[in-house]
């Protein structure tokens, strides 16, 4: 058994949703939105392409 975090009152363990607050005990990671990773995406190819250009051009 353990405690929920929220309301202090018992509950089983491994269950997501508190019974009696009804919150959720899953934790709420930050998570990046798509677009913001496609920018970080594509300025870490176009590092790789200029590192891979001066590399070469020599």
């Amino acid at each position: 058994m353990e405690t929920c975090p929220y309301c202090k009152k018992q509950i089983a363990s491994l269950i997501p949703m508190c019974p009696h607050c009804h919150k959720s005990l899953q934790p709420d990671y930050p998570s990046l939105s798509p677009k913001w990773f496609m920018g970080i995406w594509v300025f870490f190819l176009v590092l790789m392409a200029a590192l891979l250009i001066s590399m070469f051009s020599r």
